[in-house]
């Protein structure tokens, strides 16, 4: 599966890049990176935490002068860290549990620019569908007479359509080359409730070819 939706999104950069250059239309393409990282610390002891790390890609052609083609990749990675020690039975503890989910999401949509390509700055929105792959495990730390031990559990990977939608701020500081922040989320087909609850704070750049 994972290797027919690149094989699908090799193509559709190929019409891309040399197919609709030969076609009468505006067709300016752009690429961008982003990243962001959180962390949070609780705990009365503050000896818990939960870190998430975000890595974006995305490819956008525009076919008119405000509206183009997008393609983005994300890698979403979030850890869950708790060190409290629970009883478990006779003598054994848990003294440490980690949970951690990976998320890959592929889509393809529509970009809008909602001011002149070359202004200074430039918000942009993004909508369309994706495809999401999830993946996790939680290792079990335990303690026995000052022995430990880490057992770790997988979860099952699952797949589902999901829907995008993003609001990107672009700053030109030359004619090829911007710095950007966006905010986006993704969320289950048709479940627009989930969209608020599922959001990214992501900053980067992009490159006009």
């Amino acid at each position: 599966m994972r290797l027919l939706i690149l094989k699908r999104l090799s193509l559709f950069f190929y019409l891309l890049l040399f197919i609709l250059p030969s076609l009468k239309l505006w067709a300016v393409a752009e690429i961008g990176a982003s990243f962001s990282y959180s962390k949070q610390i609780y705990g009365e002891q503050k000896q818990n935490n939960v870190v998430s790390r975000t890595y974006s890609a995305s490819m956008a052609v525009y076919l008119f002068k405000y509206t183009g083609i997008e393609l983005n990749y994300s890698n979403t990675t979030d850890i869950v860290t708790e060190n409290n020690r629970v009883l478990f039975s006779n003598g054994v503890y848990i003294v440490g549990v980690q949970s951690r989910v990976n998320s890959r999401i592929y889509g393809v949509g529509l970009r809008q620019a909602l001011a002149a390509f070359r202004a200074f700055i430039v918000p942009v929105i993004s909508v369309g569908r994706a495809r999401e792959f999830k993946t996790g495990s939680t290792d079990y730390t335990f303690e026995y007479q000052n022995t430990r031990a880490t057992i770790t559990y997988d979860t099952a990977k699952t797949q589902h359509d999901v829907m995008f939608c993003g609001l990107m701020l672009k700053i030109n500081l030359t004619r090829l080359f911007s710095i950007t922040g966006q905010v986006k989320s993704s969320f289950k087909a048709n479940e627009f409730n989930e969209a608020k609850s599922n959001l990214h704070y992501e900053a980067g750049f992009s490159w006009t070819l």
